[in-house]
């Protein structure tokens, strides 16, 4: 009977379907990632220490004030923008997240970097080459963890821009491992602050960006 014959019909084309998948809220991966971020950074610091000095620069040298405000706006920008990416109608926060990246950007790069090189004591070279990629290091090592939780989180949403989404979540995890280096690095003079602590978002967030961007296009998410 022809009834009988579209039951089956719908049947032979539903075979196949997955079923659909929860796309969870943005706070809900916000939450997650911090909460990882957060365990890894006190994790980190506990071995690391605080700058022996914290005090004292946090309440005198303005630019240490720079690249830590742009770091945090950084971290916090890239890493929402990730997540919001993700989601569906959350276009316009996407767009508000990079945004505040921008700004930190603008801060810690721009604003850091002219209050340090107009400070002489601050310009000599006391940290080597090794200090440098060391804290780069560490700024990839603490990234790891928040980064698999954002990317975790995308992988199972429905990201409309993935590259840029990957590298978001890598710029905004290395954001955060620079802060935790940032506050807990002896160093002080101002090309490693710079190069070291300001720029790390970037050069550790490309790098970082590199693998999980494989990975995730071998498991099938495709690239625009």
């Amino acid at each position: 009977m022809p009834q009988q014959d579209n039951s089956q019909l719908i049947t032979d084309l539903a075979r196949d379907l997955e079923p659909v998948r929860r796309i969870g809220r943005v706070r809900d991966g916000l939450r997650i990632a911090l909460l990882l971020a957060a365990i890894v950074a006190a994790v980190a610091i506990f071995i690391r220490g605080l700058h022996p000095d914290l005090r004292v620069v946090l309440a005198e040298h303005s630019g240490f004030q720079a690249i830590l405000a742009g770091l945090s706006l950084i971290a916090v920008g890239a890493v929402v923008a990730a997540i919001a990416a993700s989601v569906p109608g959350r276009e316009s926060l996407t767009r508000i997240s990079l945004a505040l990246g921008l700004v930190g950007v603008l801060i810690a790069m721009g604003v850091g970097s002219a209050v340090l090189l107009g400070e002489s004591s601050w310009v000599s070279a006391t940290c080597s080459l090794s200090d440098d990629l060391s804290c780069l290091g560490v700024s990839c090592l603490v990234a790891l963890v928040p980064a698999i939780a954002v990317l975790s989180y995308v992988a199972r949403a429905a990201p409309y821009r993935k590259y840029m989404t990957i590298l978001a979540a890598s710029v905004g995890s290395v954001g955060i491992g620079a802060l935790v280096v940032h506050l807990s690095c002896p160093c002080m003079d101002g090309r490693h602050l710079i190069l070291a602590h300001a720029a790390a978002p970037f050069a550790g967030g490309l790098l970082l960006s590199l693998p999980f961007f494989a990975i995730l296009r071998r498991k099938g998410l495709k690239t625009h």
